[in-house]
């Protein structure tokens, strides 16, 4: 007020023609208006957003003053944070914003009222009903989500997601029923969001079926042998109870031999009885009974180490001691193992040496008494120097890698076929000058104020407003992989921005930056929702300003400089920034956020073999590992197979060579992906499991010149295991134990085992792994307690070819799931910056290899078709 008021005497004074030095009378009370502020900000602004203040001056008459820099004074000051000059939005509820001008102590005294309201979640937090629940309920989750500054926000479209995923448990909203029993990590899942995860244990239900298996499985048992009734509990839904054990007992009463086990000392025929006692599904007990006959003429043949159809601890190329023992009545003369004669000491017990193989492995016993009568036998057991459990998820079974072609192919104007081509069309997108534009139009007029003013008077006054801008281009981008992540570089060339000049100087202006050099980091993490991407670093500068000020005043000059060099340099280096950062770190973590492997999780429904019905397969997946190097970025993908139980037999799990899994792929292509053997072993052990080697076969299902009336029945002791050698798959398959009807062959039905070892070559149809070319390279045939003269066994091992065969192509043909190769499924708002939304980016062209033991797929990458 004060320096109002000396203004007007000033004026006074001058306006007297003659100056006097008589002191002038007393000036009249004056009522000066006061200098006034004026705020102005959104009424609501979402947090993490920045808060665009403006503040003017007005002097007492109505003009526009720029009294010094103004400062912003938000109250609460915890509802915002100051970052490189701007004023950040960050605690959500209402706040006072009111500019002042400290050099000429005003302030606006009617603050502006904004409401910050919660930004978009960016993390979700998993709540569950209950952290356990029994096979057959339900898992009810809730989840909450807070935005980037930990507001509380909306989280109505999260969903739930349980990994591994198993389609069998079926998922709708937040709400899952849980059929499979096993532990889970339950977390939401919104795009764009982290979860966290909560442990979930599904335990199984009460006893429901009780499934039982004879080890070894023979049609006739030699006195003192012992015979195990394997044992398996299983609920209503398929999941083994493990803390019930059945009770066994025998008619005639036999020796036990620990709680599943007995043998008996006196020829006959015994009943065998499992029991599982109340609490059942049905109320009333679980009884399974097995007639067994026990026979101590002829030769008897047994597997004492390794027992018949058991499975080993041994490293393949090994030297295995196995160790037998034969007795008869009238002595034996004479015993071969594989076709070489053995020692047979007093006892009838014999050893000899016998190469170690992954999966099966075949002792083919002959015996012969004291009056020639031969007896064979084939003892079979599954060696593998590691094991996984049949139900357990496996870590990177499944491979995905992308090279630094896949990541920048160093062609941006080319097909989309790299992820840097995602980075270029942001850049080149229409919505990157758009969002330029509407920044700086919402900061007009950037001037409006007096330049220069004599005695309070303006004598040249200026306002510059914006006008337009372009972006000329040519831009450039670069994406690159580092340790942890990736670094984006973007040159964004030829940014002109054009303003109008008004006031005591009408004119043009047009100030052009040479480039604007954006370097952004990101990180690839993964939790337990999946993979994702958090920004790591941003940096920016502006460089080459060029504006041709010839002809202003100085002072004007300099002011141009500084709204060119100084307000619109920082807009232009924010927006591009945050536009370029934002657009495509939002694009670049749904799309790996998007490799969502839970779509290809299926249940596979494999035939029979008898053409009676389905084995439904289930196939669940689960993220395992991500790693990213200057060299290659990949991800790794756990799988589990299982299906129902239908046999009890007992098993130390799906054999492997090795439990690291993880692939590591040379190859000059842009994309690979890995599989390991260890896929298609599970998937046999869960059909074997499921019974589908337990079959009863005619002589349609088999094929060939097979006679009418043919029946088999078999029965699988041991499940098969795949070997990868080279280009083609080695599968054995056994013990087959078969109770065989062959009209013309026998008068009666024949009791038999079978094993066999096949070879099978493996290619590429439609993107599936696909089997044919099956040989049969070894078969081993037993009949026990019947002797083969070299007809019968011909006749004999042509059908056990064709039985092979058949189980063959059911088994893996049929069987096998398409190959899980991961994609990225590109987001719908994509097509704003003219990609193709809804495509999937993934391997093209894919070529098979064999890198023993994985089967690996390379090719380019690009849009599938």
């Amino acid at each position: 007020m004060r320096s109002a008021y000396a203004g007007l005497l000033v004026l006074a004074t001058m306006a007297c023609r003659e100056p006097t030095l008589v002191p002038p009378p007393p000036l009249p009370d004056l009522e000066v208006p006061p200098i006034t502020v004026q705020t102005t900000a959104p009424a609501e602004v979402v947090a993490g957003e920045v808060l665009a203040v403006g503040c003017s001056v007005e002097d007492p008459g109505g003009g526009t003053l720029e009294p010094g820099m103004p400062e912003v004074r938000v109250i609460p000051e915890t509802s915002v944070r100051l970052e490189d000059g701007r004023i950040e939005a960050v605690r959500v509820g209402h706040i006072e914003v009111a500019c002042a001008y400290p050099d000429i102590d005003v302030v606006d005294l009617v603050p502006v009222l904004t409401r910050i309201v919660p930004g978009p979640p960016t993390q979700l937090t998993i709540d569950v009903d209950a952290p356990m629940v029994e096979a057959g309920g339900r898992l009810n989750a809730t989840c909450t989500a807070t935005d980037l500054h930990g507001n509380a926000t909306q989280a109505a479209d999260a969903a739930l997601e349980l990994l591994p995923s198993d389609p069998l448990n079926p998922i709708v909203g937040r709400q899952a029923t849980l059929l499979r029993s096993g532990r889970y990590d339950a977390s939401c899942a919104l795009p764009g969001a982290t979860s966290t995860n909560r442990r979930i244990e599904v335990v199984p239900a009460v006893p429901a079926e009780l499934l039982v298996s004879r080890v070894p499985d023979l049609p006739v048992y030699g006195t003192s042998q012992t015979i195990t009734l394997s044992s398996r509990v299983v609920d209503a839904f398929g999941n083994v109870v493990l803390e019930v054990q059945p009770v066994l007992d025998s008619v005639p009463r036999g020796t036990p031999f620990g709680p599943d086990a007995v043998r008996f000392e006196e020829d006959g025929d015994y009943t065998l009885t499992v029991t599982v006692p109340p609490p059942t599904a049905s109320g009333t007990a679980l009884v399974h009974t097995e007639e067994v006959t026990v026979n101590g003429a002829g030769p008897a043949i047994r597997c004492d180490s390794p027992i018949d159809g058991r499975m080993i601890t041994a490293s393949p190329g090994s030297t295995l001691t196995f160790t037998g023992g034969v007795a008869d009545a009238n002595a034996i003369a004479g015993v071969q193992v594989n076709g070489q004669t053995v020692a047979v000491a007093p006892d009838g017990r014999f050893q000899t040496g016998v190469p170690v193989v992954l999966g099966q492995n075949f002792v083919d016993i002959v015996a012969i008494d004291g009056f020639g009568i031969e007896s064979t036998r084939v003892c079979t057991f599954l060696a593998a120097p590691a094991w996984f459990p049949e139900e357990g998820l496996a870590d990177d079974v499944v491979s995905l890698t992308l090279f630094q072609s896949a990541i920048d192919d160093g062609n941006p104007q080319g097909a989309l076929n790299s992820l840097n081509d995602l980075l270029t069309a942001v850049t080149d997108s229409p919505g990157l000058l758009d969002t330029l534009d509407n920044a700086l139009s919402t900061n007009n007029p950037l001037k409006n104020s007096c330049d220069q003013s004599v005695f309070g008077v303006c004598i040249f006054r200026s306002r510059i407003d914006y006008r337009d801008a372009s972006i000329g281009g040519p831009n450039e981008t670069s994406l690159t992989l580092v340790d942890g992540g990736l670094d984006a570089r973007v040159v964004v060339r030829d940014v002109a921005i054009d303003v109008r000049l008004t006031g005591t100087i009408d004119s043009d202006v047009t100030a052009r930056f040479d480039s604007v050099n954006i370097d952004l980091g990101f990180d690839l993490v993964l939790d337990g929702s999946g993979p994702g991407v958090v920004v790591r670093s941003t940096q920016v500068d502006v460089s080459g300003l060029d504006a041709d000020l010839s002809g202003f005043p100085g002072f004007l000059e300099d002011i141009l400089l500084f709204i060119f060099g100084v307000l619109i340099n920082d807009l232009v280096e924010d927006v591009l920034r945050d536009q370029i950062r934002d657009e495509f770190g939002a694009i670049l973590d749904d799309l790996v956020g998007g490799l969502d492997i839970t779509s290809l999780a299926t249940v596979v429904e494999v035939p029979r073999l008898d053409g009676n019905g389905t084995l439904p397969l289930s196939f669940g997946l689960g993220f395992s590992s991500l790693d990213v190097t200057p060299s290659r970025l990949q991800f790794g993908v756990a799988t589990q197979l299982t299906g129902p139980s239908a046999i009890a037999n007992p098993s130390f799990g799906v054999a492997v060579e090795s439990d690291a899994f993880l692939s590591t792929i040379a190859t000059s292509r842009s994309a690979a992906a890995g599989i390991h053997q260890v896929l298609f072993n599970q998937a046999l052990h869960a059909l074997w499991r499921g019974g589908l080697f337990d079959a009863e076969l005619v002589a349609n299902d088999l094929g060939g010149e097979l006679p009418d009336g043919l029946s088999a029945r078999l029965r699988a002791t041991l499940p098969p295991v795949a070997e990868l050698d080279g280009q083609q798959v080695k599968l054995g398959l056994g013990p087959l134990v078969i109770d065989l009807t062959y009209p013309g062959l026998f008068d009666e039905p024949l009791s038999l085992v079978i094993g066999a070892r096949s070879t099978l070559q493996v290619g590429l149809v439609d993107g599936d792994l696909a089997f044919g070319q099956l040989a049969v390279d070894e078969v081993f045939l037993s009949t026990p307690g019947v002797p083969l003269d070299p007809t019968t066994r011909l006749v004999l091992e042509g059908f056990a070819g064709a039985l092979v065969q058949r189980i063959v192509d059911g088994a893996l043909n049929d069987a096998i799931p398409a190959l899980p190769i991961p994609s990225f499924p590109l987001p719908d708002d994509v097509v704003s910056f003219g990609l193709p939304a809804g495509s999937e980016l993934g391997i093209r062209n894919p070529v098979l290899t064999t890198t023993p033991p994985h089967f690996v797929l390379t090719g380019g990458f690009g849009v599938l078709p």
